[in-house]
């Protein structure tokens, strides 16, 4: 679990570090993490289990569960992998055209780290993912 915190570490460092790839950003730094709201909520109701019918608690066992389980299904589960191809055709594109390094001289191999560390990441959301998508199904079939 370290792992993942330490490549996310590297990889925001080297983008905004380099100046590369800031539009991505956006997607892998923030929209990524709109699951991450709620799933503080959850981790926060376990260490400070909420009063039975509070509001705080209403709000996490009603809602939070499934907007977690929507928002990173959709983001990290979906969408990681459709911006992940169109960030590699990019930057593939710019390598090519030797945009890259005109705009950043010297900086090209930050492009490389990125699209490597990529893939570990994106092998993590799969992973997640399929956590989520097997507590859905014993949901679904009754199962504890």
């Amino acid at each position: 679990m370290l792992m993942h915190h330490i490549l996310a570490s590297a990889v925001s460092f080297a983008g905004m570090h380099c100046q590369y790839l800031l539009w991505y950003s956006f997607f892998f730094f923030g929209l990524s993490e709109v699951s991450s709201i709620f799933l503080v909520f959850m981790d926060l109701a376990k260490f400070f289990p909420p009063e039975s019918g509070s509001s705080f608690g209403s709000f996490v066992e009603g809602y939070c569960g499934p907007i977690f389980a929507a928002t990173f299904l959709f983001y990290r589960g979906f969408m990681w992998w459709r911006i992940t191809y169109l960030k590699f055709k990019d930057c593939f594109e710019i390598m090519r055209s030797g945009q890259a390094e005109k705009l950043r001289p010297g900086k090209t191999w930050v492009l490389y780290v990125l699209m490597a560390f990529n893939i570990p990441m994106g092998m993590l959301q799969i992973y997640w993912s399929s956590l989520i998508l097997t507590e859905i199904k014993k949901l679904i079939m009754g199962e504890e």
